[in-house]
Parts: structure tokens; sequence; C-alpha cells
């Protein structure tokens, strides 16, 4: 491409004039910008960066997994500890109670607490409870006395009713169940016996 050369000419009152040559056509100002600029503004930009960790104002979207055996043992711990005088037990024997709401605050929405009182020798089913279904996950803890789940073979199994297993259930201990039909809780010890129970439904 050709360009303009500079010439020099006498101005009637002397002196001398110089052209500069034009910038040729194919020559464009440069558009490069700083790297740490260009950076930065590439940022402020991306919402789901610059956002990160900002409330997103669409939580009934957010999706939410049955709670965790850690915090089914959370729950349970609590309730024991607000179960621990009598005035807060289950007044009649060898049935799964409710737990009193002072018992189960915190407790979220699809967590049910109940607790049995239990007399020397009595024993109660640890089969889903009616209406429930099996539950996701479920945790027993024991408030006081000594007691033991007792496992059981389903009539399924080919010899329904045979003993599987024998667990002792401490006090101030979270014993998980897996899932099972053949379960009973049994007081083996000479007092009353307080037991919580935390099933995800």
């Amino acid at each position: 491409m050709s360009h303009d050369t500079a010439v020099s000419t006498k101005p009637r009152h002397g002196g001398t004039v110089t052209l500069v040559p034009d910038r040729p056509l194919d020559s464009a100002p440069s558009t490069e910008t700083d790297p740490d600029e260009g950076a930065a503004g590439s940022l402020a930009s991306i919402g789901d960066i610059a956002m990160a960790g900002a409330t997103s104002g669409y939580a009934h979207l957010a999706s939410s997994g049955p709670p965790t055996v850690g915090r089914l043992t959370t729950f349970a711990r609590s309730a024991a500890q607000a179960l621990a005088r009598p005035p807060m037990w289950p007044r009649r024997f060898g049935h799964w109670h409710r737990v009193p709401r002072s018992a189960r605050r915190g407790v979220p929405h699809g967590v049910r607490v109940t607790a049995v009182r239990l007399r020397p020798e009595e024993f109660v089913s640890l089969a889903a409870e009616g209406g429930h279904g099996v539950p996701a996950a479920e945790v027993v803890y024991a408030v006081r006395g000594r007691t033991h789940v007792i496992d059981t073979l389903a009539p399924s199994e080919g010899a329904g009713g045979a003993l599987r297993a024998v667990r002792a259930l401490a006090t101030d201990r979270a014993r998980v169940l897996a899932g099972g039909q053949g379960r009973q809780l049994v007081n083996t010890g000479t007092e009353t016996a307080v037991v919580v129970r935390v099933s995800a439904v």
C-alpha cells in the first residue's frame, strides 16, 4: 500500500514546512488492555463467581437429602438430656410416644422423635411405626436403664423368629438401626428404662 512522503516547501514568508507521513490505512489503534485489568473486569461480570456464597433467592429449589446419622444422633442426645427428669418420661409403659416439644427443639420436618418407658423384662417392637413406612435412617439412644436390641429373622427369610443378634444399648450411647422388621427393645435391667428413638421418615 502506498504512503504519502514528507515534502519540504518554502512558504511565502520564508521558512520550511515539514509534512508528517499519514498513518497507513491498515494500521488501527491498539485495542489491547492490561491483563490484570481485563481479568478484574471479567470477574466482576460473572455472577456465579462474584456472588458465590450469597443468598440466591431460590431456596425452595434447593435439594435437601435425608438427615445424616450424625445429625440424628445429635437430635437423640438433645432429647435424652431433656428427658433426664422423671416428669418428662412417657406416662404409659411399653408404647412409643412423641416426646414433648421442649425435647425436640431444632428438629426439622421429616424427623420423628419418640420415647418409650419400659418396666424390667418388658419389651417393645422396633418395627416401623404405623403410617410412617420404613425409615430412611434410625437411631436409638438410652436415657436410663439397661436395655438390649433383640434382632430376629423375618418370616420371609425362612426361619422366622429365629434369633439373629443381641446388642446391648449402653446409657448415653446411640445405636444405629438398619432396615429390618424383627427387632425388639427389651429392658434387661432391674429398674425402669427410658429410650429415645429418632427416625428420618
